[in-house]
């Protein structure tokens, strides 16, 4: 059975996922990078709770409590960095084409 992993970004979209409790942390992972307009920055993914989502740990969904479904925030690892370097982060994390198909809600 499919479930619903919700993404938030510091830009206030959000992009929404579907897994299977069985799939371990790094697919979550690979659907994030993915999504990613800069997939080579470190990034960290915390759930609702404060817990740490770690890219390379074998834990499944459904044993890190993001099942049936669950709100993940996103944070850059380095965004302080690139503040200090002089250097203005992009609007949104996301990469265009998934922005150009965006839902609003009202």
């Amino acid at each position: 059975m499919p479930y619903f992993v919700c993404l938030r970004p510091p830009d206030g979209c959000r992009l929404q996922g579907i897994f299977y409790s069985r799939e371990q942390q790094p697919v979550l992972f690979q659907f994030v990078c993915e999504a990613l307009q800069n997939d080579c920055l470190p990034f960290e993914l915390r759930a609702s709770g404060g817990q740490r989502l770690v890219k390379d740990e074998a834990l499944t969904l459904n044993e890190c409590g993001l099942v049936p479904s669950a709100l993940l925030t996103f944070s850059y690892s380095v965004l302080e960095d690139v503040g200090a370097a002089g250097t203005e982060p992009a609007t949104s994390v996301l990469r265009p084409e998934l922005l150009a198909a965006i839902e609003w809600l009202s």
